[in-house]
């Protein structure tokens, strides 16, 4: 399983390019053992060259080998806050996405995202679970009134919690 959060203002904000995206996933599938022992050669061989950085093209093929050799029950790839990457680089990483399902492993992608339009159109084509602030607002409202209670526990100011919880409930939209 490889996870990516891409967020656009946090220390991780690396994670804007697909090629970036890319070869995060790939290092984390290839950290077992197995996958290890698969990657030693390549990457000596490119250090040999000179050349240490991966393109996303290059990653894809080394992703598809290792799913085919060292998982072949199922590989899961989680991409959360898709809406945080650069737009520049979205049809590269789907393009690059589409390359891993026409693989021979069998591979499950979730993506996440704020329901942005190019987003909607872009995963289009592939199976969809929608989740809408309408729909998980209930949720949202009990979570909040149970952890600002908890938390707050001590505080005795009746008012204030419910002014805490109102403006956390408005500003939640729905994540």
């Amino acid at each position: 399983m490889a996870y990516v959060y891409c967020s656009a203002t946090s220390a991780s904000s690396d994670l804007q390019t697909a090629a970036s995206i890319i070869r995060c996933i790939l290092r984390q599938l290839a950290d077992t053992d197995q996958g290890i022992d698969f990657m030693k050669p390549k990457v000596a061989e490119r250090i040999e060259r000179g050349n240490y950085e991966l393109t996303c093209d290059e990653a894809v093929d080394y992703i598809l080998e290792v799913i085919e050799e060292y998982n072949p029950i199922q590989t899961t790839i989680i991409i959360d806050a898709l809406d945080e990457i650069d737009s520049d680089h979205i049809i590269k990483l789907r393009t690059s996405l589409d390359r891993l399902l026409q693989g021979k492993g069998l591979l499950k992608i979730f993506v996440s995202s704020r329901p942005e339009r190019w987003i909607s159109k872009w995963l289009k084509s592939w199976q969809n679970i929608e989740v809408l602030p309408v729909k998980s607002e209930p949720e949202i409202k009990r979570y909040v009134d149970f952890e600002v209670n908890q938390r707050l526990i001590e505080v005795a100011d009746a008012d204030l919690k419910n002014r805490i919880k109102e403006v956390l409930k408005k500003r939640a939209c729905g994540m």
